[in-house]
């Protein structure tokens, strides 16, 4: 599907492959500085996208109230918190657990790290977890990523695992950045092992490792809200120095439930004329010629509401059919409908719960020559007729 208006500077979304395999859906990723509405818009329109994960700095959350210019379903996932520790001012530590013994992890240990990541990480929530479309088993993911620090082959991502007594009790995976940045990626205790200064080990561990190496800082990241491990952080010398909101933004341009269906519109002088007779909307633009023109637009134009009420009828006497009703709705008009002329309806459905007779639609008008004149996100309920 073409974009209302093609992209006007370097693309903002990133596809993200993983994601999008994980969660069926068509995923993007984007590092914001600003809100640019017309080129993200653009972008999600051409790339059919059903959900962007975003980052822009918490100092930039002035730029929020722009996403209601995007005109598509968003919400606020979490805010990320980097730590960083200045390497070549800050010595660690010793370790507290002197028994902790410490050695890489490579492929033969990925059974072994899948069993720890779903005992250390089965109540964990991160941004996923916020978003309703995306309430899925996280641990596979959490596995798939540790397992990717563990090959072997890659030395910028690397993967320890701590024992005491011959019993491995906690994992750490780190990487290797340009400019000799170490970055602690994920941290995980065994809960029996939990409370007894191994955490804390971990991080000293790691901090030491990329010391040698010759790294003048060491990063690591969480969610805000998880408090404990910024405590231990706060203590082996990291300071805060980066925050990240980060955004979901629901266009649910892809996915359907069911087999998408697509119709024609087309509205007639007379019924415009109707239109505006029966609302009262008598508004030159959709009456006369010269008015419309001397305001911008090709020529008159039909009313909104007779787009937004074509797709009323669909799912009123279609699907879900007699018995369904709004409960809500967002309509992004994009480009006028003429009269006279062709128009293409697409319905999807990427949220279904039929028991309870609940749906979230997808409306997007075409021109002809593939341009998006307006989209419709429409939540609607079916009560038995």
């Amino acid at each position: 599907m073409p974009a209302s208006n093609p992209p006007a500077s370097s693309p903002l979304l990133r596809a993200a492959p993983l994601e999008s395999a994980r969660f069926g859906l068509s995923m993007f990723r984007a590092q914001l500085r600003t809100i640019e509405p017309k080129q993200l818009l653009a972008e999600i329109i051409e790339t059919r996208a059903d959900v962007v994960v975003a980052r822009i700095p918490a100092e930039q959350q002035h730029e929020l109230a722009r996403l209601d210019r995007v005109g598509v379903p968003y919400l606020v996932a979490d805010t990320l918190l980097y730590y960083s520790c200045d390497l070549t001012r800050y010595t660690p530590a010793p370790l507290r657990n002197a028994d902790l013994q410490f050695r890489e992890a490579g492929p033969d240990d990925h059974a072994l790290l899948n069993e720890l990541v779903r005992e250390i990480f089965a109540d964990y929530r991160n941004h996923y977890s916020s978003n309703p479309l995306l309430a899925a088993d996280l641990i596979p993911a959490y596995q798939e990523w540790v397992r990717s620090y563990a090959t072997g082959t890659d030395a910028a991502h690397r993967c320890w695992l701590a024992s005491r007594a011959g019993e491995v009790v906690a994992f750490a995976t780190c990487a290797l950045h340009p400019e000799q940045i170490g970055e602690g990626v994920l941290y995980g205790v065994r809960p029996v092992a939990v409370g007894g200064g191994v955490y804390g080990d971990l991080i000293r561990f790691t901090q030491r490792t990329y010391l040698d190496a010759g790294c003048v800082r060491f990063r690591v990241s969480t969610q805000a809200q998880n408090y404990a491990v910024q405590k231990v952080w706060s203590r082996e010398g990291f300071h805060v120095d980066e925050a990240l909101l980060t955004l979901h933004l629901n266009p649910l341009l892809s996915a359907s439930t069911r087999p998408v269906e697509e119709f024609e519109l087309l509205f007639s002088d007379e019924e415009i004329r109707a239109c505006a007779e029966l609302t009262g909307d008598s508004n030159a633009i959709h009456l006369d010629d010269a008015a419309a023109r001397a305001a911008g637009l090709p020529g008159r134009i039909a009313h909104g509401i007779l787009g937004t009420g074509a797709v009323s009828r669909y799912f009123g006497t279609v699907f879900p059919g007699h018995g369904t009703l709004f409960t809500g709705y967002t309509f992004r008009f994009l480009a006028p409908i003429l009269p006279a002329k062709r128009y293409r309806v697409r319905v999807s459905f990427p949220v279904a719960q039929p028991l309870r007779g609940a749906y979230r639609a997808v409306a997007i008008v075409s021109s002809e020559e593939g341009q998006v004149c307006f989209i419709g996100w429409c939540d609607l309920v079916r009560r038995p007729s």
